[in-house]
């Protein structure tokens, strides 16, 4: 039943802790998830760069085992041996050694920009998606000075929005400043000037999103997984198993269950030992 909950964890950050519940008579009767992000392993005797344990290692050889710490508040630390500590970790990069990376890790980036990016396009589909009228005010032979509030109160006329107030019972015309969707009023000095109501355009490009997909697609090669997988496709193959269709995504399938299987064995190797099977434990 945890099978798939532990498989998640473990692609999702690279590594899953489970403390293993020893019995001596009865074997390895069950497991506690313990924080990914507050275990650390010393292998060899050596800790990560990172790490926030001062091993002193004498180069004894029970310093040299693999130890688990686990890592708690006020920098307490709980330390655990070898067999009572199941590892599942993710061997795909040296660099994090000796832990595991995430699947996730590459396209993090990625996942970033197309967040923003699909942000940014709802935004301006809201405040560019509407169209505004213009509207030409004839103002005749009005003094220079006087265009401006002449023209803005004609434009306070459009605007202003009749509210009545529940208290007192009159109408309050409450203003509403120009925003986005709202009309634009331009004086003009020619009576005769043609079409004085104008429809200014919307935005045109609304269906552009070449730079989303671009930045989808990189996030899909980021990930290894077929489209199809993630729904953004429909489904082909007339029933088939998308793994027998990419050969590339059955190799990462198979490097996951290798792993898990790889500690699964560990833990029947332990709950062997512990049942008097010393011999041919392999």
């Amino acid at each position: 039943v945890t099978a798939p909950m532990l498989i998640r964890g473990m692609c999702k950050y690279g590594n899953q802790f489970m403390l293993l519940n020893i019995n001596n008579k009865l074997g390895v009767t069950g497991w506690r998830q313990l924080p990914v992000y507050s275990m650390e392993r010393l292998e060899n005797g050596v800790s990560n760069p990172y790490s926030s344990i001062n091993n002193s290692s004498e180069n004894s050889e029970d310093d040299m085992k693999t130890k688990f710490v686990w890592v708690g508040e006020n920098n307490s630390q709980v330390p655990f041996r070898n067999w009572q500590i199941a590892h599942f970790r993710l061997l795909t990069d040296s660099l994090y050694l000796p832990y595991g990376m995430s699947y996730l890790h590459k396209a993090r980036r990625h996942w970033r920009m197309l967040s923003l990016m699909e942000d940014m396009m709802l935004i301006y589909r809201l405040e560019r998606s509407i169209e505004r009228r213009v509207y030409k005010i004839y103002v005749g032979a009005i003094d220079d000075a006087d265009v401006q509030s002449y023209v803005q109160e004609i434009a306070n006329n459009f605007k202003r929005t009749p509210i009545i107030d529940p208290m007192t019972g009159q109408v309050d015309l409450r203003k509403n400043l120009l925003s986005v969707d709202q009309d634009i009023f331009i004086p003009v000095r020619d009576q005769n000037a043609p079409t004085p109501i104008d429809t200014l355009a919307a935005a045109q490009n609304l269906t552009a999103m070449d730079d989303i997909k671009f930045v989808q697609n990189k996030l899909f090669t980021a990930l290894g997984i077929p489209k199809t997988f993630l729904n953004y496709e429909e489904g082909a193959g007339d029933g088939k198993n998308l793994a027998l269709m990419d050969i590339r995504f059955t190799r990462k399938i198979n490097r996951i269950q290798q792993a898990f299987l790889m500690e699964l064995t560990k833990i029947a190797t332990i709950h062997l030992y512990l049942l008097g099977f010393h011999d041919e434990l392999t």
